[in-house]
């Protein structure tokens, strides 16, 4: 019986022996069941993908502009479940925001640890703020106590201070131009953070009196309450010198890739060993599972060395086994 095509039967058994009485062989068998159609292949995941079926709004600090767009890209890479959309703005507007209207945004990322903290004390509710279908269990609703509206906050990076010129050398020590400028006794003004409020005002101060410096350059200092105007007011003439984040230089006009920015000679990346840690923190505004998600993953190793390319220091933890982190 011949269960291939009449012309591939021929070519085989006629190529084998020859006679015509095999080749009656090669004739189709009336007989055969007819061939079933192959029935067609069901469509795969691949070719539908999953509609995201939560979404997160976050409200940003500015200088996560160059990394957070890169985090939340490979965070959905594996969680296209999950749609996720921020704003940035300083974290002071930002904290006044939330105050006023508290169901905008589901995660908020400061520049500081106070705001997170103060939204934290400020947020005992007596429900959870999340949906039926997005309820997350914790032991103090188990133990039947006073829920918190908010999580607790959560330490996500470390800030690096850099101090920006495009009219002096940066090559040389900060240090020593300072204090060559005012044995000088020559006019410069250096833009910084509100030293009382912002975190990075705070730092700086804190880096100044380190090198005995603080004394001699007070006078020329311009405090500024959005931390962002301090590179603005070098790039506008304003400013001799910009005391500001690593993350805001690497960021927008400034954008540099780090490994190139220390031979750039408009910036100095001041050690941090030299002024107190800066730490960045966030507080998730609407429990659920997709929040604490995004958190656990912000946290992870893979996010924290994505911040370690856009100019912060990684948090390190037992789960975050980064070069960094052996330091």
């Amino acid at each position: 019986m011949c269960r291939f095509s009449l012309q591939f039967c021929c070519a085989l058994f006629g190529g084998a022996l020859i006679g015509g009485a095999w080749l009656t062989a090669c004739q189709p068998n009336p007989i055969a069941p007819e061939k079933h159609k192959p029935s067609p292949k069901p469509k795969t995941l691949e070719s539908t993908p999953p509609k995201p079926s939560h979404h997160l709004h976050l409200a940003v600090t500015p200088n996560l502009k160059l990394a957070l767009p890169v985090i939340v890209n490979e965070f959905q890479k594996t969680n296209p479940d999950v749609n996720i959309t921020y704003k940035f703005d300083n974290t002071v507007s930002i904290f006044s925001e939330i105050q006023q209207n508290t169901d905008r945004y589901d995660i908020f990322l400061a520049g500081n640890q106070k705001y997170p903290y103060e939204l934290s004390v400020m947020g005992d509710a007596t429900e959870i703020n999340t949906t039926e279908t997005d309820v997350v269990e914790t032991d103090v609703a188990k133990n039947e106590k006073p829920l918190k509206k908010y999580g607790e906050p959560f330490t996500y990076t470390r800030g690096r201070l850099v101090v920006y010129s495009k009219k002096f050398d940066m090559n040389n020590s900060p240090t020593m131009i300072f204090d060559d400028l005012v044995l000088k006794n020559q006019p410069f003004g250096i833009a910084v953070g509100n030293m009382e409020n912002l975190a990075y005002g705070m730092a700086t101060k804190e880096w100044l009196i380190n090198q005995n410096l603080y004394q001699s350059v007070e006078p020329h200092l311009i405090e500024v309450d959005n931390f962002e105007e301090t590179l603005h007011m070098v790039d506008k003439g304003n400013a001799d010198f910009g005391i500001a984040s690593l993350g805001q230089v690497l960021d927008g006009s400034h954008a540099l890739s780090l490994k190139n920015v220390q031979q750039q000679h408009s910036y100095a990346i001041l050690p941090e060993y030299s002024y107190p840690a800066i730490y960045q923190d966030g507080i998730v505004l609407r429990l659920s599972e997709p929040s604490l998600r995004f958190v656990d993953y912000l946290q992870s190793a893979k996010a924290q060395d994505i911040l370690s390319d856009a100019g912060f220091l990684p948090i390190c933890q037992t789960s975050n086994l980064l070069p960094a982190c052996k330091y």
